[in-house]
This record gives structure tokens, sequence and C-alpha cells, in this order.
């Protein structure tokens, strides 16, 4: 171990302006913000209306769930949905929009009567009709109003000044207005459906306040600008991994068991946390790796978690070395990517964790060697774990879609991300993706896969978000908390490329470590006798048109472990993970020995 041996990790870049991006030109590709002149006050009423749902809005929203039917909570969100009538008519009338006047009116006449009194939307469920949503604040901007300033405002949330003055007439329109009571009460029935999601993003994101500026601002641009999305479908790598929003957990209560506990490993500057769902029974332990980047919490973490559990183990999940949470509590100086390091501290982790479960629930219930597995980097993770380790270290250790090469992996993530660089058509294929998206996350998978993705849209899409997580990632490692615009864009501006060659190739080669050390690490092809040892435990889930591998890195895979590599040809990278069939595979590799795989065979 490098801290036992007095080998401390060089300086990192915390507090120090890290070298300048090799194309800044990446950062026209991030989409635009609202300006934010009064940031430190907005930041204020953020954090006072995330203090509140944490500590009122949800917890009551969990029990009033409880309590209330979801069918009887739908009712009165279609109720408050048509008494939104005479705001949508007027801005229609307003905005001179006539085929929107006659489908409100529709849609109010239909849902008023065959919907009794609006408490149903056959308007949308049997006729196809949907809302304009419209208000006045987009009136304003068809009529010319451009957006200047960001703000916002405690309980109201975030919005430009338009959109404030926009909203006073709104609610001079409302007929809920004129009775506050059943508003509050409406308005609290609709925070129902979204509390408990709108607390997780606020914890698992680095800085929720820019996030959530970018998404106001980018969603006023399209409802303003009446963007409809492209009807384009395409079936492509890129297009089938978007559908990897979709694994979700089965069980809409699992997260409601998980407990929240916190490590100190040696040599971490402070406790880091993770999950854990302990089994009432003596069960060995299952150590989820979630992919680059990704939060503890995230729904592909709890997800193969459930699976975990349902297989039988204490199922523990801590964030991604690459996220933020990691890096904050990890040691002075160091820097995730070397993979070298990166397991040093995943053991150590893994370690004190074990002990933190054994004192919560006794010695005896702890049992066994443990488990490892690993999705995307955290396959990568994993594998070089089992490659590592003497022989039995692991009773099992499952990988899905683990990269084997990290650079040519860095490589095809960049190229994801400037997909649109340079094309006329950028702004609309952002504007278009962005509705989708919004759209993905909301509707269950069966409608899901319905939803028209453009090649051009996905890959822009993966590329954002993965070029998000580096953007996370260095503003952490510089200490940077509360990030403006200006530097959230120029941390948009770094490629992953830009990352291993200008921060930690030099940080590495302070210890003597060169560039061909780096390589190596990040390669499993160089761990080739360790994953020898270990094949017996492994089993890896591959899909043959993974974007992150190229036909060598398949052979290679399939001469190594032979019968304990499961290849499915379609879902790109990850995109298979939600199909039922892929959860009933792993819940069988974990489980039991088994010579046949119902998803191989899909």
């Amino acid at each position: 171990m490098l801290w036992c041996t007095g080998y401390a990790w060089s300086n990192g870049f915390q507090n120090e302006p890290i070298p300048q991006s090799s194309r800044p030109e990446d950062a026209l590709l991030m989409p635009a913000m609202l300006s934010d002149p009064l940031e430190p006050v907005n930041r204020l009423a953020f954090r006072l209306d995330t203090a509140l749902l944490a500590g009122v809005l949800e917890p009551v929203a969990r029990g009033y769930n409880a309590v209330i039917p979801n069918r009887a909570r739908m009712a009165l969100r279609y109720l408050r949905r048509n008494l939104f009538y005479p705001r949508r008519l007027a801005n229609n009338l307003l905005q001179a929009n006539w085929s929107g006047v006659g489908l409100e009116t529709k849609r109010f006449v239909i849902n008023s009567s065959i919907g009794v009194l609006g408490l149903s939307d056959p308007a949308t469920a049997r006729y196809g009709l949907d809302a304009s949503n419209e208000d006045f604040g987009q009136t304003l901007g068809v009529w010319g109003w451009e957006p200047k300033v960001y703000l916002h405002m405690p309980v109201l949330g975030g919005r430009s000044e338009r959109d404030v003055l926009g909203l006073a007439c709104d609610v001079l329109i409302d007929p809920v207005t004129y009775a506050p009571s059943s508003k509050m009460f409406l308005r609290f029935n609709e925070l129902s459906f979204s509390a408990r999601s709108m607390l997780g993003l606020a914890a698992s994101e680095y800085d929720p306040y820019t996030l959530n500026k970018l998404y106001v601002t980018q969603r006023r641009a399209v409802e303003v600008a009446g963007v409809k999305p492209m009807g384009i479908k395409e079936n492509t790598p890129s297009t089938q991994t978007i559908m990897t929003m979709l694994f979700r957990p089965e069980d809409p209560q699992f997260y409601r068991h998980v407990r929240e506990l916190s490590c100190h490993p040696y040599g971490f500057d402070k406790p880091l946390s993770f999950n854990y769902w302990s089994q009432p029974e003596p069960s060995p332990i299952a150590f989820v790796l979630p992919g680059l980047g990704t939060h503890r919490i995230s729904r592909r973490s709890v997800a193969m978690a459930e699976i975990a559990h349902q297989a039988g183990y204490h199922v523990v999940v801590f964030s991604s070395p690459f996220n933020w949470e990691f890096i904050q509590c990890a040691p002075d100086g160091w820097l995730p990517g070397y993979i070298d390091d990166d397991l040093e501290l995943i053991r150590r982790v893994q370690d004190d964790i074990t002990s933190e479960i054994k004192n919560e629930l006794g010695e005896d219930k702890v049992v066994g060697a443990s488990v490892q597995i690993g999705m995307s980097m955290g396959g990568l993770y994993a594998l070089s774990l089992a490659s590592t380790s003497s022989p039995g270290t692991y009773h099992r250790v499952l990988a899905v879609n683990p990269p084997i090469d990290l650079e040519h992996g860095i490589t095809i993530l960049d190229r994801l991300y400037r997909t649109l660089l340079g094309r006329d058509d950028q702004n609309t294929i952002q504007q278009s993706a962005f509705l989708k998206m919004l759209a993905l996350q909301q509707v269950k998978p069966e409608s899901a896969i319905k939803i028209p993705f453009s090649d051009a849209e996905a890959a822009y899409m993966l590329g954002l978000k993965f070029r998000s997580v580096l953007a996370q990632a260095l503003l952490s490692i510089q200490g940077i908390y509360r990030p403006g615009n200006e530097a959230y864009i120029r941390a948009h501006s770094y490629s992953y490329e830009d990352y291993y060659k200008l921060i930690l190739s030099p940080n590495l080669a302070k210890r003597g470590l060169g560039t061909e050390i780096l390589a190596q690490a990040g390669d499993l092809r160089h761990r080739v006798l360790g994953l020898q040892r270990a094949a017996d435990c492994i089993q890896v889930f591959l899909t043959s048109n993974d974007f992150l591998l190229q036909t060598e890195h398949m052979r290679w895979l399939k001469q190594i472990l032979g019968e304990q590599l499961n290849v499915n040809n379609n879902g790109g990278h990850m995109g298979q993970m939600w199909r039922p069939e892929f959860r009933d595979a792993c819940i069988q590799a974990l489980m039991v020995e088994s010579t046949s795989n119902p998803f191989m065979e899909k």
C-alpha cells in the first residue's frame, strides 16, 4: 500500500488554475445559461428551498404518498391542469395562436365532461390532444422580450426577469388564485410526484444550483421558440445506449430500505459516505462499483444494488472515484484516472466499509468472500481488482460493459461530445434532444423505446453527460465549490485527452511514472495472467456494438474468459440493462453457476 510505504501523492491543482485546454472551441457546445449577476443572493435562496424540501416537504410528501392512493393523486393533478385553461386560452389569444385556442377549448370541454370535471384527461388519452401549456412569460418572449437575468425566488424557484413578470400576470387569471388554501394543496399534490427525485438530484450533483439554472434556461428557450422534437429515428449504438436511462429499480420502495453510513479510510481527508442494504440472514457483501463519475444514489447504482440484494447479498454502493464526492474525501493530492492508484483507494474503502458493517450487524452476519459488481468504468475496476488479488479473494466478479483500453475509451467520449461541432443545425439538434431526454425520464419503458432519437441527438447527449462528469471532477479538484458561468463553461472545454495529458500525466511524472505506465494501467490486456487466474469467478456481460470496444477487444476477452463472457448483439454501451432478461441473467450469475444464460440467447 502506497501510504504504508511512506509515499504520498504529489500535490494536485487545488486552488491553482488548470492549464489552458487544447480545444477551447469545445466550450461552444455547452448549452447556454442566463447571466447571473445576483448569484450570491440566488444561491442563498436556492439553499433555503433545498433545506425546506429536505426538512419539511419531502418527508411530508412521503407520508402523503403512503396514505393517498396514486390514482387519487393523479386525479387531483389532472384537475389542476384543467384549471389552467383560462391561462392557456388567454396566452394563445395574445400570441395569435388560433390553433392553440381551438385545441385548448376542445381539451377543456372534453376533460370537463367526459373527464368528470377534469379529474382525468381523456383529451390526451383518447383523442391525442396534448396541452399547449402557454403562459404569459412565453407570450412576452414571442413578443420579442429576450431574458437577461436569472433570478431564484424562494418557493417559486428559478426564473428570468421576464418570467417573473409573466408569473404575476398568470396569477391574476388563474381561478385557483382566489382560493389560496386549495391552490396550496393542489401545488403540494403536484410536488408529491417529484419531491424524492428532486432531493436525490440535489444530493448527487456537484453543483445543483448551476444545473437548475441550465435547465431553466434551456426549457424556457425551447418553450418560447415552440420547438418540436425531430422525428428522425435511427437504430445505432448511440441511440441504443440512451436506453440505459430506463435501468431503474424494479421496486419503487427499494430506496426506502437503504441506510447511509460513512467510513474514514486511512489517509482520506474526510469520511466517505456509502449506502448499504442488509440481509436478515448471514450473507457475503456485494460491492457495486458505478460507472464513470456516477454517484452512489443514481438510478443505475440503486437498480444494480437491488439485483445484488435479490441475489442474497448485503449490498454496498459508494460513488465512483471520478465522482466529485469521492474526490473531495480522497487523500490530498490524489487525482483520479491512474487505475493503480484508484484500485489502492477502492481497496481501502472496501476494507473500511467491511469493518463498519461487521460492527453494525455483528461479525456473524457477514460471511464468505465479497463480490465485486462493476458497470462500465466500474467494470474495469472490478476486473482489475480480480486480476491483482490473490485467488479466492472474491466470491464472484460481475462486470457489465467494461472498457478494455481506457485510452481508447476516452478518445471515443471526446468524439461523442464533438458530434455537433461546426454543424449549422447544432442548436436545433440540442433543443430536440433536450425535449426527448425530458420525455424519456417521465415515461415507462414500453413508451420510452418509442421516442425517436437520431444518432446525432443521442451521441451529443451522451458526450455532454460524460463531459459534465469531467467538468465536475475538475471543479472539485480545484476546490471551486460555487462555480460561476465562466468557470463552468471553461471546465466543459476540457477534454478527457486534455485531462490525461495536461493534468494527470505531469502529476505522475513527479513520481517518476511515465505515460506508458499510465496507459498500461488502463489496459486490461496487461493484466492477462491475473485475469486467467481469476477467470472461474468472473462473469462479463457485453454488447457486440459497444462503441467503447474494438473488435480486437472482443476477441481477446473471448479468448481469456470463454464461456464466462456473455455477449448480446444490441444495446450499445449498457443500453441493454433495462431489459428484464438482463436483470434475470445477472441474478442467475450472482446466485448459482450456470452453463446457460437466458440473456445471451436473446
